[in-house]
């Protein structure tokens, strides 16, 4: 095993990190005279990861398998969930394009609590029955997430631009992928990516190092032992090009609207990882609420909230811009055209913007869950959640010629008379 002492100069904090020969790293995040502790178990096993290589042979699972997943892992002949909550933990799972993350924070009984958690991927106790059961229950959610209208103007949009990679799929997957899931995929699943060089133990809180020698000593087997894992296959989507408007009709009284921006996915996680510190800095300026654009449009009531973004991984890279408000196509072509511009960066407004975001990432450094979530989101895109504060601080934005010339689209969702 290796230890490791990582200090951050920006935030004066540290953390210690425990390397495994099997691949598996365990984290003490230390946080002095904090009532709660936390503990997240995380494995770099996303929605996105649909096809790859396995023992040499290629394979292919269901959309939504990943998500799937992760809510069956609590199943066994008693609740893992329910065990964790009586013990006084507050427990919650999330699946995202890149991970699964299982997690809990508690003032109380933090070992019995974090044993329960260390077993949700050792011998799952799903059942055909409950795999049956569970389909009905993610359908309704699958379907709750279409009747969002924000989350459906914004995925159309992103299935549009995205046609042949799996970042244009919903997390969950669809009603019809759902039912080609059973105990055979999810075994294979877990067989392929819930190896020990894919998972992360985040803990953080008001530790002993006794404490913390004791739960390395207590590990079980399955995070000890070297295993063969998966090795997930991405392409680039090339096949749509050119910009396309995207409508749908409902009866609401205020236009919802996001405009996507494809950009060339960076093939380098800390190439991606720079790019995407430049495009959070150049967005606040271009389009925060600061900006010339925003006050513009607001005051005028082209729209009432607005937002822009960048979102990056495997094979994929987009800018997006979303809203709502009474002149969706005005906001459309104002869109368009400041993109196409050749862009001038004013250095006093760079440093504010710079100043402003570097404040609050650390003031995220009170937040336990915020800093646990942070650093596993980064871990499992090969960086350090440290290096953020010094890279945006010497980050300096170029006058890029034109912001973006291939694809994109405009998904609204609207009345029919506008």
């Amino acid at each position: 095993m290796i230890k490791e002492r990582i200090e951050d100069r920006m935030s004066r904090e540290s953390y210690d990190s425990y390397l495994f020969p099997s691949g598996f790293r365990l984290i003490h995040y230390p946080k002095k005279d904090r009532f709660l502790k936390a503990a997240f178990l995380s494995v770099g096993f996303g929605s996105t990861d649909l096809k790859g290589q396995y023992r040499g042979q290629d394979f292919s699972l269901p959309e939504g398998v990943a998500h799937f997943l992760e809510h069956k892992l609590f199943e066994g002949e008693e609740d893992l969930f329910d065990r964790m909550t009586r013990l006084g933990a507050s427990v919650n799972a999330f699946t995202s394009h890149d991970l699964t993350c299982y997690y809990f924070t508690s003032p109380i009984n933090f070992k019995e609590s974090l044993d329960l958690l260390l077993q949700i991927p050792i011998n799952p106790q799903y059942t055909r029955e409950g795999i049956e059961r569970e389909k009905d229950i993610i359908s309704h959610e699958i379907k709750m997430y279409q009747d969002d209208i924000d989350y459906a103007t914004f995925h159309r949009g992103l299935e549009y631009l995205y046609p042949q990679h799996p970042v244009g799929r919903d997390i969950a997957g669809s009603v019809g992928s759902i039912e080609g899931i059973n105990k055979e995929v999810l075994d294979f699943a877990v067989k392929c990516y819930y190896v020990p060089s894919k998972m992360l133990l985040f803990l953080i809180g008001d530790f002993s190092e006794a404490e913390i020698a004791s739960y390395i000593e207590g590990l079980p087997s399955f995070y000890i032992e070297k295993r063969e894992v998966a090795k997930s296959l991405f392409v680039e989507d090339k096949s749509v090009t050119g910009h396309k408007r995207l409508k749908q009709y409902q009866n609401i009284p205020s236009s919802n609207f996001s405009y996507l921006v494809k950009l060339e996915p960076g093939l380098d996680k800390e190439k991606a990882f720079e790019e995407s510190i430049y495009y959070t800095i150049f967005l606040d300026i271009i389009f925060g609420e600061a900006s010339d654009f925003y006050r513009k449009h607001y005051e005028r009531g082209d729209f009432s909230d607005f937002s822009a973004s960048y979102s990056y991984g495997s094979g994929y890279s987009l800018l997006s811009f979303s809203g709502e408000g009474r002149a969706p196509f005005l906001i459309e072509e104002a869109l368009a055209e400041l993109l196409k511009q050749p862009n001038r960066i004013d250095r006093e407004k760079e440093t504010r913007v710079k100043r402003r975001l570097m404040g609050r990432y650390l003031m995220g450094f009170n937040s336990l869950e915020g800093i646990a979530s942070n650093f596993t989101f980064l871990y499992h895109r090969g960086i350090n959640m440290f290096d953020y504060l010094p890279l945006m601080e010497k980050t300096r934005l170029n006058g890029r010629d034109s912001l973006f010339d291939g694809a994109s689209c405009f998904s609204v969702t609207m009345k029919e008379s506008l």
